[in-house]
């Protein structure tokens, strides 16, 4: 996602220089060894212009034996690319501050989307049927009846023959890219309805069920320290966190639990 932003053109390659800069804002998560400028610039001495492809492969070989926190690499990304989707179609180009909570919403959308994206795609894209499995769970999240208004032909344009009587050819898989995506949600719901509370709470679902390591979910009764007083609580176990909800959706997190080997975890008597 970072590389397409980079590149202006739209040429599958990025200058040098520009990728020397943007690899540097990367080396606390890829390494200083492989990807500090000096670095990237000897690999890539030969070129004035980096294709993506080759970016990509250097990015997996040097990193092959590390591992990498997903949740950091994508909200360094997202600093570095945001100002590229915060604009229209969901964000109005007159505002002067983008509000919060529809920044914080594309930026739960942008994580989703890079998990879901096809790894040999570029510029990075969706499967369609990705796409609209997850519009439909946006709708429902929602409370919007889902309608099928964007065709595919909408979205990748006209796919179809000048020529009847050519020879036919299989149709490549249509895929979806973010600002696409953007753009269909924006026809979908409408500004309006993408700066409300309930758009935020919505993408806030989806990104920790869609992108997040969720474990189990479920209800528990908490007790409050020192009180005889018990609230049942929404739970999220994330690897070893568990968060707990005043709803299903995630709203108003009351409490983070961190689950250590020092703790005795037992169920009660039903």
């Amino acid at each position: 996602m970072l590389f397409s932003v980079l590149d202006l053109k739209a040429s599958g390659k990025v200058l040098l220089g520009r990728l020397m800069n943007m690899s540097t804002s990367l080396t606390d998560l890829l390494g200083e060894d492989h990807h500090k400028d000096i670095a990237v610039q000897k690999h890539f001495l030969q070129y004035s212009q980096v294709p993506f492809f080759q970016y990509k492969k250097y990015v997996m070989d040097t990193t092959a034996h590390q591992t990498i926190d997903a949740e950091k690499l994508s909200a360094t990304c997202w600093a570095l690319c945001r100002h590229r989707y915060l604009n229209n179609p969901l964000v109005d180009n007159l505002d002067s501050v983008v509000p919060n909570e529809l920044a914080d919403a594309l930026y739960w959308l942008f994580c989703i989307f890079t998990k879901i994206s096809e790894p040999d795609t570029y510029p990075p894209s969706i499967d369609y049927e990705e796409a609209e499995l997850l519009l439909r769970k946006l709708c429902a999240s929602l409370g919007i009846q889902w309608q099928q208004s964007h065709d595919q032909d909408s979205i990748n344009g006209d796919a179809g023959y000048e020529n009847a009587n050519d020879e036919y050819e299989p149709m490549p898989p249509l895929q979806v890219t973010f600002q696409q995506l953007l753009s269909v949600i924006s026809d979908m719901i409408g500004t309006e309805v993408a700066r409300s509370h309930a758009f935020y709470r919505s993408m806030q679902w989806l990104c920790l069920t869609e992108y997040s390591d969720i474990m189990k979910t479920g209800w528990l009764y908490s007790r409050k320290p020192g009180t005889d007083t018990w609230k049942k609580r929404w739970a999220i176990l994330r690897g070893t966190k568990l968060s707990l909800y005043v709803t299903m959706l995630g709203q108003y997190m009351k409490e983070q639990i961190y689950l250590t080997g020092n703790m005795h975890v037992e169920s009660l008597p039903g």
